[in-house]
């Protein structure tokens, strides 16, 4: 029986609440291997080794950055668990202000408290896979979960959101002047916004080839303004903000 461990770092804990939110799965999942660390699961965690380690949230302090060392040490396979474990996500959007101001807004007169930008997991250790998502999805981290478990290698998603929106039969939202971010956007989601008329708002992370001039040009050839568009840089940060693509 392997041994996994959970853990978070910068973050809601959206993802862990998700798995704890799994029902009877839940009870079967946890019947197939021993959790030797999950602080919302259990009352005494063990700092390891372990098997599996899945790690979800930013990396923003010092000591994030020694914890995270340490468990890919102590670990035989780390999972990216998140947006935030994978791209920075949310935490990472201050990375684009000025340090100093963001600090003594959220931190004022506590000048103790020690801050970093907020990095994703791979810029300090080897990830060996990510869970994308905000939060992750139920059913695909199953299916991470039971090959792992299994010694198995997790199908990997590479395709864009757009490819979803095709199978549900959506109509394209670009096509009516929409902002909408799925062609950068990993699959995944079963193209849950777009279904409803909601442009993606790249919450799956991007596509292996993400390009902010490919998104702007396919902007373009559909009549939408990319650079005209306030908010739509700040909707690719929101999520992706320290994907390659982003920062070059």
């Amino acid at each position: 029986m392997k041994n996994v461990g959970f853990f978070s770092l910068t973050c809601c804990e959206g993802c862990q609440t998700t798995i704890l939110d799994m029902d009877d799965q839940l009870m079967d999942m946890l019947g197939k291997v021993n959790v030797k660390s999950f602080r919302w699961l259990k009352e005494f965690n063990d700092e390891g080794p372990f098997d599996i380690v899945f790690v979800e949230g930013a990396v923003s302090t010092p000591e994030e950055v020694e914890l995270v060392k340490k468990l890919r040490e102590k670990s035989k396979i780390l999972v990216a668990l998140g947006d935030c474990a994978a791209f920075g996500g949310v935490p990472a959007i201050r990375d684009f202000m000025d340090q100093e101001d963001v600090r003594r807004e959220v931190y004022g007169d506590y000048t103790y408290l020690e801050s970093i930008e907020a990095t994703a997991i791979g810029e300090h250790v080897k990830v060996d896979y990510m869970l994308r998502g905000c939060p992750i999805d139920k059913s695909e981290f199953l299916s991470y979960f039971n090959a792992l478990v299994n010694d198995e290698r997790p199908v990997e998603k590479r395709y864009a959101v757009c490819l979803e929106c095709k199978r549900n039969g959506n109509k394209c939202l670009l096509k009516d002047g929409i902002p909408c971010i799925g062609p950068i956007t990993l699959a995944g989601c079963n193209s849950a916004c777009p279904n409803v008329g909601v442009p993606c708002f790249g919450c799956r992370g991007p596509t292996p080839n993400a390009s902010l001039i490919a998104v702007k040009s396919m902007f373009e050839t559909n009549g939408v303004d990319f650079e005209g568009i306030k908010d739509i840089k700040e909707r690719i940060i929101e999520f992706m903000g320290r994907a390659k693509f982003v920062r070059e």
